[in-house]
């Protein structure tokens, strides 16, 4: 074999190693990604947000379209005598409710709105409400609970 030929065999082999090394350093990235809730379940994936003393909202930043998955919307017992919760409708274009515990009393449409009107015995401070993704992409809400205003931001995966 000529000195070209195992000079151009070694540069190759070399470049070669390279790639694999950063296929990896991207495998591995993408496992951790994983493990840490990118792609859904996990410590990245799950958020609160709002003031615990007065309303929070728990749920997963990353969740699969047609998997369900939980909101909890936390309030503090309210001094008026029937809480309500205000979620944007254009949240529900993207997401169908499931279930809703406990059942709201009532439910209105306010313009671009939707209110939940829970009886004050029937709320014990957290309500829970199951959706699933009906799209793909981002999706955005603010949610109204106790006089405070909560965004929830989501990303639908395929």
């Amino acid at each position: 074999m000529a000195r070209n030929d195992l000079e151009s065999e070694l540069k190759f082999h070399e470049r070669e190693w390279r790639v694999q090394r950063f296929g990896w350093i991207g495998l591995c990235g993408f496992i951790l990604a994983a493990l840490l809730g990118v792609f859904g379940n996990g410590p990245l994936s799950e958020r609160v947000a709002g003031d615990p003393r007065i309303a929070s909202v728990k749920y997963e930043r990353f969740v699969r379209y047609g998997s369900q998955t939980l909101i909890e919307l936390t309030m503090r017992k309210s001094q008026q005598h029937d809480p309500a919760v205000e979620i944007d409708a254009q949240y529900f274009r993207k997401f169908e409710i499931t279930s809703i515990v406990p059942a709201p009393r009532s439910t209105e449409i306010l313009g671009e709105r939707y209110r939940l009107n829970f009886a004050a015995d029937a709320v014990p401070g957290t309500i829970s409400i199951r959706v699933t993704p009906q799209s793909f992409g981002r999706a955005h809400a603010r949610v109204s609970i106790a006089d405070s205003s909560i965004e929830l931001r989501q990303f639908i995966y395929p």
